[in-house]
């Protein structure tokens, strides 16, 4: 989905392909052989298979939004919150979205360390209308 925003918040022309997964096309899989989407092929013939690479390439190119630019932060500060919500996060509400049969005092566990990371991004909306600035 971000990749998807960013390249039409950018006014990138593309052409976008439906896969479905369990019948990946070989044509894709040339491009990327880790076989996982999207994938994006640029006029240059760079390939780029990480939706936060593809934001990031597309913004770098027309951030007229400025997206790139977060107000009271820098672009790391971003990133970094990002890659916690993907790594960090995800990691605990997997953990306890899909508990394992004896594994309930750790899903409980996993599901305080969610809700304390969802209450940080909270306080960070409290002192204003997005996460970083106003």
């Amino acid at each position: 989905m971000r990749a998807r925003l960013a390249l039409q918040a950018t006014n990138t022309q593309c052409e976008l392909r439906e896969i479905v997964l369990r019948d990946k096309p070989e044509s894709m899989l040339l491009l990327s052989p880790k076989g996982t989407v999207p994938v994006l092929k640029c006029a240059d013939n760079q390939v780029i298979d990480e939706s936060l690479d593809i934001m990031l390439w597309a913004l770098r190119a027309a951030d007229s939004h400025p997206w790139l630019s977060p107000e009271g932060a820098e672009l790391g500060d971003a990133l970094q919150l990002v890659e916690r919500t993907e790594v960090e996060f995800k990691c605990h509400l997997d953990n306890y979205k899909y508990v394992q049969p004896g594994q309930e005092e750790q899903s409980l566990a996993h599901r305080g360390l969610a809700s304390d990371f969802l209450k940080e991004l909270d306080e960070r909306l409290g002192r204003g209308q997005r996460l970083f600035g106003d």
